[in-house]
């Protein structure tokens, strides 16, 4: 217990009052009145309103994207539902940050390819989607965030009891009102878990926002940290300022935190796990495969796509060249994964501190559990 509680004071009490704490010390004494005043500037302001916004819109589709899909593959007879799952599990493994470098290829107003293919073969006189959006920003963390709901959700169905759903199925209740009433509020502690990670992620997410938001002037929190610290060459007042504005973030999250358990904890929930069952099934009958080609055709446009594109751009004799055989070459992954150090170097410190931190992160969860 004493190790537990010392490894979150190290890892989580300190850094957060050590950002209180630079936030508020200012030469030898507490001064709140400078802080407020970073606060009160508009650009935190439209950062803060930027970062809800997005976060919002992200959690809201994300949680129903996942929701969606964890149903399909454990409550219904959709074929192949094993592979799916997998697939499912892939915009995990991916980082959304290179999603974004994708996206912005792909429909940037001015030079995206699948704008300048409708310009080209459809007679449009200007690009018909815009990236630079806080629809664009949150549909591409949408892409590569749903599976925390649907990691959570999938757990909780293949665990629950079918008993409920079939006793109301027996007693004559449809298939609306057994979701609505049974299967749904069984789930809602998931559901409302993989949200809330969603939303304290959105909140604190850099890269897809720095990659979509800034040319248009999209500004959240972190950018907005970035931006000041960036511009002022790293000075202390700028890290002073990088560090009240992290106090938002601070703040916001543990108001999450509280709301989860605050919603959570004025319900009751009994969901059974550790002991296995067989959940009943939904015979999908004709939308089975229909569902499937929605489903590959999902796989297909977050996952494929973007990948395709990188891989493409990135073989690219001239970047602005046509997808044309002529125009690509391996050369350019030859130089940068055999002859440049730097990727090498790169690599090395990447599985080092990702083979590092889950070890670490893996025995810390067991110990505080």
């Amino acid at each position: 217990l004493f190790l537990a509680i010392a490894f979150l004071v190290i890892v989580v009490a300190f850094p957060v009052l050590l950002i209180l704490f630079n936030a508020f010390w200012v030469n030898g004494s507490f001064n709140f009145s400078s802080a407020l005043d970073i606060l009160k500037e508009p650009e935190t302001y439209q950062a803060l309103l930027n970062s809800l916004i997005i976060a919002s819109c992200t959690t809201v589709g994300s949680t129903i994207v996942g929701t969606f899909f964890a149903w399909l593959v454990t409550r219904t007879d959709l074929p192949h539902k094993t592979f799916m799952k997998g697939m499912f599990l892939v915009p995990f493994m991916l980082p959304s940050f290179i999603g974004a470098l994708a996206w912005k290829m792909l429909l940037s107003p001015n030079a995206g390819f699948i704008n300048q293919f409708f310009i080209d073969h459809f007679g449009f006189s200007g690009p018909i989607f815009n990236i630079y959006t806080y629809y664009g920003i949150s549909g591409v963390e949408i892409m590569y965030l749903f599976p925390f709901v649907f990691i959570q959700v999938c757990g909780a169905l293949e665990r629950m009891d079918p008993t409920l759903e079939e006793s109301a199925r027996i007693s004559g209740a449809g298939l609306f009102t057994i979701t609505r009433k049974i299967t749904i509020p069984l789930v809602l502690p998931s559901i409302l878990s993989g949200a809330l990670l969603i939303m304290l992620y959105s909140m604190a997410h850099f890269g897809t926002v720095a990659v979509l938001g800034i040319e248009n002037g999209i500004y959240n929190i972190p950018t907005l940290i970035y931006e000041r610290i960036h511009q002022s060459g790293g000075s202390f007042d700028a890290i002073r300022t990088g560090t009240v504005l992290a106090t938002v973030l601070v703040v916001t999250a543990a108001f999450i935190i509280w709301l989860q358990r605050k919603i959570l904890g004025s319900g009751h929930y009994q969901i059974i796990g550790g002991k296995s069952f067989r959940p009943m099934e939904l015979k999908l009958r004709g939308l089975r495969y229909p569902l499937l080609i929605f489903c590959l055709a999902y796989i297909a446009f977050t996952i494929l796509l973007p990948t395709a594109v990188i891989f493409l751009v990135g073989s690219l004799k001239t970047y602005g060249l046509s997808f044309a055989l002529s125009n690509l070459s391996l050369d350019n992954y030859k130089f940068i994964l055999f002859d440049y150090k730097v990727t090498r170097d790169a690599i090395f410190n990447s599985v080092t501190l990702g083979f590092t931190a889950a070890v670490i992160t893996m025995f810390a969860g067991v110990m505080i559990s």
